[in-house]
């Protein structure tokens, strides 16, 4: 019974992601993809040298399948040319 959130801003984009039930009035903050991609966007934009992922132990694919993991995704779009 949760809802996914982005919080937006005009000019970065996606600034927060969260998920949040209104019946057991649990909302949890997370690392998404939507995430990363704005994030690596305003590194490249800046000319910032790269990012920091604090912790990565809990890491795994973000849609359930052996899919892309937020370092894969950190990898590809924060990968300077």
């Amino acid at each position: 019974g949760y809802t996914k959130y982005h919080v937006l801003d005009a000019d970065s984009g996606v600034i927060a992601s969260y998920i949040y039930s209104p019946s057991l009035k649990q909302l949890v903050g997370y690392m998404s993809p939507e995430l990363v991609d704005s994030t690596c966007a305003y590194i490249q934009s800046t000319g910032l040298q790269g990012a920091i992922l604090w912790s990565a132990d809990t890491d795994a694919s973000f849609d359930g399948s052996q899919g892309m993991s937020l370092i894969s995704e950190y990898n590809e779009k924060c990968r300077s040319t």
